[in-house]
């Protein structure tokens, strides 16, 4: 049996949070701020104030970030873009993920899996969304498949329903392991 390595959470920092209004952005007070330069912010308020003398960037073996609708604004380069707002090494890599409802919590699984494995030894991980700056409908950069919707297609998938467009109601279902 493989021994896996201990994780600890060391520090977190986060924006605070703000409404979502695209049609009142005086409303939001991130309204006029985009997405990767918050996260950006973020990156160099953890690194040098934070955590400053205790863990540099340079150890970073990893970054994460994770966003839902990488588009517009959101298009992550692959995590590049945060990364290099932030004034990280362009040595760190990185990843980009998306999952429906939960892309932070799956970059900060890669990077727990990733230290238990002993792969890497210091893991950032990231949340970025910014929904009053993503343009929703219409979205020039976004097609669903309307072959599922279809009955007479090989496609059709009555259990699914892309008509929800970008509602979280079907994306949050979990499934419970036991181990």
């Amino acid at each position: 049996m493989v021994e896996l390595n201990e994780v600890y959470l060391v520090d977190y920092i986060r924006t605070p949070f703000s409404r979502s209004r695209p049609n009142k952005p005086d409303r939001d007070v991130f309204s006029e701020i985009r997405a990767d330069h918050l996260t950006g912010y973020l990156f160099r308020e953890m690194f040098e104030k934070r955590l400053a003398g205790k863990v540099s960037k340079e150890e970073v073996d990893e970054v994460a970030v994770g966003s839902s609708l990488q588009v517009h604004e959101g298009f992550l380069y692959g995590g590049r873009n945060p990364l290099m707002l932030g004034n990280m090494p362009a040595s760190v890599p990185s990843i980009g993920t998306d999952r429906q409802c939960g892309s932070a919590m799956t970059a900060m699984h890669h990077g727990i899996m990733g230290i238990m494995t002993g792969f890497m030894d210091t893991f950032v991980a990231v949340g970025q969304e910014h929904m009053t700056r993503t343009p929703m409908n219409p979205q020039p950069h976004i097609s669903a498949p309307l072959s599922l919707l279809d009955s007479n297609s090989d496609w059709f998938r009555a259990d699914v329903d892309i008509t929800t467009g970008f509602s979280m109601i079907q994306t949050a279902q979990r499934r419970r392991r036991t181990f």
